[in-house]
Protein backbone atom coordinates (compact mmCIF):
# COMPACT_ATOMS: atom_id res chain seq x y z
CA UNK A 1 0.00 0.00 0.00
CA UNK A 2 3.06 2.30 -0.10
CA UNK A 3 3.64 2.49 3.65
CA UNK A 4 7.29 2.38 4.77
CA UNK A 5 8.13 -1.06 6.18
CA UNK A 6 11.79 -0.27 6.88
CA UNK A 7 14.39 2.25 5.69
CA UNK A 8 18.17 2.29 5.92
CA UNK A 9 21.00 4.48 4.78
CA UNK A 10 24.18 2.77 3.59
CA UNK A 11 27.62 4.37 3.29
CA UNK A 12 31.17 3.45 2.35
CA UNK A 13 32.62 6.68 3.82
CA UNK A 14 32.55 8.45 0.45
CA UNK A 15 31.02 11.86 -0.20
CA UNK A 16 28.45 10.35 -2.55
CA UNK A 17 26.96 6.86 -2.50
CA UNK A 18 24.30 5.55 -4.86
CA UNK A 19 22.40 2.29 -5.32
CA UNK A 20 21.17 1.74 -8.89
CA UNK A 21 19.45 -1.65 -8.73
CA UNK A 22 17.88 -4.04 -6.23
CA UNK A 23 16.29 -7.45 -6.66
CA UNK A 24 14.83 -10.10 -4.39
CA UNK A 25 16.49 -13.49 -3.96
CA UNK A 26 13.42 -15.54 -3.07
CA UNK A 27 15.39 -18.72 -2.45
CA UNK A 28 17.54 -17.12 0.26
CA UNK A 29 14.86 -14.67 1.44
CA UNK A 30 17.28 -11.82 0.78
CA UNK A 31 17.80 -8.81 -1.49
CA UNK A 32 20.85 -8.05 -3.61
CA UNK A 33 21.77 -4.59 -4.81
CA UNK A 34 24.51 -2.69 -6.64
CA UNK A 35 25.73 0.84 -7.34
CA UNK A 36 28.79 3.00 -6.87
CA UNK A 37 30.34 5.74 -4.83
CA UNK A 38 32.70 8.69 -4.92
CA UNK A 39 35.34 6.50 -3.28
CA UNK A 40 35.67 5.28 -6.92
CA UNK A 41 34.54 1.69 -6.34
CA UNK A 42 31.49 -0.12 -7.64
CA UNK A 43 29.42 -1.61 -4.82
CA UNK A 44 27.65 -4.96 -4.45
CA UNK A 45 25.63 -5.91 -1.36
CA UNK A 46 23.25 -8.58 -0.17
CA UNK A 47 20.68 -7.68 2.50
CA UNK A 48 18.47 -9.75 4.75
CA UNK A 49 14.71 -9.38 4.50
CA UNK A 50 14.84 -6.50 7.02
CA UNK A 51 17.50 -4.57 5.10
CA UNK A 52 20.51 -5.46 7.25
CA UNK A 53 23.77 -6.01 5.37
CA UNK A 54 24.68 -9.67 4.93
CA UNK A 55 27.52 -9.16 2.45
CA UNK A 56 29.22 -6.01 1.12
CA UNK A 57 31.87 -5.91 -1.62
CA UNK A 58 33.65 -3.19 -3.58
CA UNK A 59 34.93 -3.59 -7.15
CA UNK A 60 37.71 -1.59 -8.83
CA UNK A 61 40.40 -2.37 -11.41
CA UNK A 62 43.89 -0.89 -11.52
CA UNK A 63 43.48 0.20 -15.16
CA UNK A 64 40.66 2.64 -14.32
CA UNK A 65 39.99 5.59 -12.01
CA UNK A 66 36.55 4.40 -10.90
CA UNK A 67 33.86 1.78 -11.48
CA UNK A 68 30.05 1.88 -11.28
CA UNK A 69 27.43 -0.87 -11.43
CA UNK A 70 24.06 -0.07 -13.06
CA UNK A 71 22.38 -3.51 -12.93
CA UNK A 72 22.96 -6.87 -11.29
CA UNK A 73 21.37 -10.30 -11.75
CA UNK A 74 21.76 -13.60 -9.94
CA UNK A 75 23.11 -16.30 -12.25
CA UNK A 76 21.98 -19.91 -12.32
CA UNK A 77 25.33 -21.04 -10.84
CA UNK A 78 24.64 -19.06 -7.65
CA UNK A 79 26.94 -16.17 -8.55
CA UNK A 80 26.07 -12.73 -9.91
CA UNK A 81 26.62 -10.71 -13.08
CA UNK A 82 26.84 -6.91 -12.89
CA UNK A 83 27.14 -4.33 -15.66
CA UNK A 84 27.99 -0.63 -15.71
CA UNK A 85 31.08 1.34 -16.64
CA UNK A 86 34.55 2.45 -15.60
CA UNK A 87 36.06 5.93 -15.95
CA UNK A 88 39.65 6.97 -16.60
CA UNK A 89 40.32 3.68 -18.39
CA UNK A 90 43.74 2.81 -19.84
CA UNK A 91 43.93 -0.90 -20.82
CA UNK A 92 47.72 -1.18 -20.85
CA UNK A 93 48.71 1.55 -18.39
CA UNK A 94 51.25 2.97 -20.84
CA UNK A 95 52.21 3.02 -24.49
CA UNK A 96 50.05 4.37 -27.34
CA UNK A 97 46.71 3.94 -25.54
CA UNK A 98 45.52 7.08 -23.79
CA UNK A 99 43.89 7.24 -20.38
CA UNK A 100 40.31 8.48 -20.50
CA UNK A 101 40.70 11.30 -17.98
CA UNK A 102 37.80 13.70 -17.29
CA UNK A 103 37.26 16.50 -19.82
CA UNK A 104 36.82 20.01 -18.41
CA UNK A 105 35.71 22.84 -20.69
CA UNK A 106 33.83 26.16 -20.58
CA UNK A 107 30.43 26.06 -22.27
CA UNK A 108 28.73 28.84 -24.25
CA UNK A 109 27.22 30.22 -21.04
CA UNK A 110 30.66 30.65 -19.50
CA UNK A 111 30.12 27.77 -17.07
CA UNK A 112 32.82 25.21 -16.37
CA UNK A 113 31.71 21.67 -17.23
CA UNK A 114 33.44 18.40 -16.39
CA UNK A 115 32.48 15.21 -18.23
CA UNK A 116 33.67 11.79 -17.05
CA UNK A 117 34.23 9.44 -19.97
CA UNK A 118 32.99 5.90 -19.33
CA UNK A 119 33.88 2.55 -20.88
CA UNK A 120 31.33 -0.33 -20.68
CA UNK A 121 31.95 -2.95 -17.99
CA UNK A 122 30.61 -6.47 -17.35
CA UNK A 123 31.67 -8.37 -14.23
CA UNK A 124 31.07 -11.93 -13.00
CA UNK A 125 31.02 -12.39 -9.22
CA UNK A 126 30.83 -15.65 -7.28
CA UNK A 127 28.18 -16.40 -4.66
CA UNK A 128 30.21 -14.47 -2.06
CA UNK A 129 30.57 -11.40 -4.30
CA UNK A 130 34.20 -12.09 -5.20
CA UNK A 131 35.53 -11.20 -8.64
CA UNK A 132 35.60 -14.09 -11.14
CA UNK A 133 36.13 -12.26 -14.47
CA UNK A 134 35.43 -8.92 -16.12
CA UNK A 135 35.52 -7.25 -19.52
CA UNK A 136 35.94 -3.56 -20.41
CA UNK A 137 35.43 -2.18 -23.92
CA UNK A 138 36.67 0.90 -25.76
CA UNK A 139 36.06 2.01 -29.30
CA UNK A 140 38.00 3.01 -32.40
CA UNK A 141 37.43 4.84 -35.67
CA UNK A 142 38.40 1.85 -37.84
CA UNK A 143 38.28 -1.93 -37.70
CA UNK A 144 42.09 -2.12 -37.52
CA UNK A 145 41.92 -0.54 -34.02
CA UNK A 146 45.30 1.18 -34.14
CA UNK A 147 45.61 2.69 -30.64
CA UNK A 148 47.97 5.41 -31.85
CA UNK A 149 45.79 6.84 -34.64
CA UNK A 150 42.29 5.32 -34.48
CA UNK A 151 41.30 5.54 -30.81
CA UNK A 152 38.08 7.42 -30.10
CA UNK A 153 37.45 9.47 -26.97
CA UNK A 154 33.79 8.70 -26.31
CA UNK A 155 31.43 7.81 -23.50
CA UNK A 156 29.79 4.39 -23.13
CA UNK A 157 28.05 2.22 -20.55
CA UNK A 158 26.10 -1.01 -20.13
CA UNK A 159 22.69 -0.48 -18.51
CA UNK A 160 21.19 -3.98 -18.21
CA UNK A 161 22.06 -7.68 -18.46
CA UNK A 162 20.22 -11.02 -18.68
CA UNK A 163 21.30 -14.64 -18.48
CA UNK A 164 20.61 -16.94 -21.45
CA UNK A 165 21.17 -20.67 -21.87
CA UNK A 166 24.83 -20.34 -22.87
CA UNK A 167 25.96 -17.04 -21.32
CA UNK A 168 24.96 -13.45 -20.74
CA UNK A 169 23.66 -10.59 -22.88
CA UNK A 170 24.31 -6.97 -21.89
CA UNK A 171 22.88 -3.82 -23.48
CA UNK A 172 23.74 -0.13 -23.30
CA UNK A 173 24.87 2.80 -25.39
CA UNK A 174 27.95 4.69 -26.54
CA UNK A 175 28.78 7.96 -28.27
CA UNK A 176 29.22 7.40 -31.99
CA UNK A 177 31.99 9.99 -32.47
CA UNK A 178 34.58 11.84 -30.46
CA UNK A 179 33.29 13.62 -27.36
CA UNK A 180 31.67 17.01 -28.24
CA UNK A 181 31.71 16.20 -31.96
CA UNK A 182 28.17 17.60 -31.70
CA UNK A 183 27.00 20.13 -29.12
CA UNK A 184 23.72 21.69 -28.02
CA UNK A 185 22.94 25.41 -27.87
CA UNK A 186 24.79 25.69 -24.54
CA UNK A 187 27.92 24.16 -26.06
CA UNK A 188 27.59 20.97 -24.02
CA UNK A 189 28.18 17.51 -25.47
CA UNK A 190 25.33 16.24 -27.66
CA UNK A 191 27.19 13.53 -29.58
CA UNK A 192 24.67 10.97 -30.94
CA UNK A 193 24.67 7.54 -29.29
CA UNK A 194 24.43 4.02 -30.68
CA UNK A 195 22.81 1.09 -28.92
CA UNK A 196 25.17 -1.68 -27.77
CA UNK A 197 24.48 -5.41 -27.52
CA UNK A 198 27.10 -7.74 -26.04
CA UNK A 199 26.97 -11.54 -25.78
CA UNK A 200 29.44 -13.54 -23.67
CA UNK A 201 29.79 -17.16 -22.63
CA UNK A 202 29.46 -18.11 -18.97
CA UNK A 203 33.26 -17.85 -18.66
CA UNK A 204 33.47 -14.35 -20.16
CA UNK A 205 34.52 -15.13 -23.71
CA UNK A 206 32.92 -12.58 -26.03
CA UNK A 207 30.57 -14.26 -28.51
CA UNK A 208 29.63 -11.02 -30.28
CA UNK A 209 29.57 -7.29 -29.73
CA UNK A 210 27.25 -5.24 -31.93
CA UNK A 211 26.13 -1.65 -32.35
CA UNK A 212 22.76 -0.48 -33.66
CA UNK A 213 23.13 2.79 -35.50
CA UNK A 214 20.87 5.45 -36.96
CA UNK A 215 23.23 8.08 -38.43
CA UNK A 216 23.27 11.43 -36.62
CA UNK A 217 20.47 10.27 -34.32
CA UNK A 218 20.62 8.79 -30.82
Amino acid sequence: TGGVVWAYRYSDASVGFQLNDIKKDAGNNQYYTCGGSESNAAVFMTLDISGNIVLSKKFIISEANSAWFNRVIKASDGGYVAVGYVTGYDPDGAGPEIKYDPITYTDNNGDSQTDYIGSPLIVKLDASGNHVWHKVFRYYTAATKDPATERIYNDASFSDVVEVSDGYVAVGSYDVNQHRSATNSDGDDATPTDALILKTTTTGTVTYHKQVDIPSTS
